[in-house]
């Protein structure tokens, strides 16, 4: 779990540098910055808030990325780490719980000083990693910028729903993460005038916009339907004829395998089919996945209207 952590977090290492490099552009003229009550090698820490707000946004846009199952509270955020009002260098973000792990889980938030004028000092955020051993002290106290303190082992449920299972046929909506997926069939449709690859992938297991998770039981098997613009140049008016295809159900996908046959309309739910984590929104794709009872021979056809495609399994 650490290091699939330690490969994610690099992906908002630039948005954090980007961050920290717009705290950094301030005027000659701009005032000190709003005091804490918190120091750092003595000097008073400012805009500590703001410091705080930069990392929560750092930690929302991290943990989705991540190519691995994990629970993550509604109020998971980032903290300081205070010896008595004096802050380290590094706090924390989190918590957070992974699949198969005991416990909560934190990653490391490193924060940057720069001095708006002598005597103060804002922290920016500027990366997230795992916990070092030996560098966030669990002895010192979680604290936010208004003297809110945290708990360094909360409660955490593991990851909701894992593992769970899915019956035959098309699911109502499409998954937002699939976990190992494996390319097995390929092949082009025309919609609204624009060609489109349409590439069929065999998950090892997946989640919902809810955050349910799903592997296959045993023998069973996921295959999800994915289109992509073939015309990069044109993949903006592409899409937008793609869109209303799906609004307007026109697009029928149907799976058969062990002399059985599944239908489907690649469509979204009723309603956006929009599901709230945490203080994101998150927003389904189309039903595009089917489970199989066995992998059995399967065959992949995609309608547009009355024109049928097929989708060829892979050598």
């Amino acid at each position: 779990m650490v290091e699939a952590v330690r490969r994610r977090l690099g992906v908002v290492l630039a948005v954090a540098l980007g961050l920290g490099a717009l705290a950094a552009c301030t005027s000659d003229d701009e005032p000190a910055g709003k005091p804490s009550g918190l120091t750092y090698l003595g000097d008073e820490v400012v805009d500590a808030e703001e410091s705080l707000a930069d990392a929560d946004e750092m930690w929302r846009r991290a943990w989705p990325t991540w190519d691995q199952v994990v629970a993550v509270p509604d109020d998971s955020r980032c903290w300081f780490i205070s010896d008595d009002g004096a802050l380290q260098q590094q706090g924390v973000c989190g918590p957070f719980r992974g699949l198969g792990t005991r416990a909560a889980e934190w990653v490391q938030v490193q924060f940057t000083p720069e001095a708006p004028e002598t005597g103060s000092v804002r922290l920016v955020p500027t990366g997230l990693a795992p916990v070092a051993p030996g560098v966030v002290r669990r002895s010192l106290t979680l604290v936010r910028a208004d003297g809110e303190e945290g708990e360094w082992d909360p409660e955490v449920a593991q990851p909701k729903g894992w593992p769970r299972t899915l019956p035959a046929g098309p699911t109502e909506t499409g998954p937002v993460r699939r976990y190992g997926a494996e390319l097995v069939a390929r092949g082009r449709v025309t919609v609204g005038g624009f060609v489109h690859t349409v590439r069929v992938v065999r998950p090892r297991g997946v989640q919902f916009a809810d955050r349910s998770t799903y592997v296959p039981r045993k023998r069973q098997a996921f295959v999800d339907f994915r289109f992509v613009p073939f015309d990069s140049d044109r993949a903006v008016e592409a899409g937008l004829a793609f869109d209303q295809a799906v609004r307007a159900g026109e697009i029928k996908l149907r799976v058969s395998s062990g002399g059985r046959t599944w239908r489907g309309v690649y469509a979204r739910p009723d309603g956006d089919g929009t599901a709230t984590q945490g203080q994101a929104s998150v927003v389904s794709p189309p039903a595009g996945l089917f489970v199989l009872p066995r992998w059995d021979d399967p065959t992949f056809t995609v309608a547009v209207g009355r024109q049928r495609y097929p989708v060829r399994l892979l050598p």
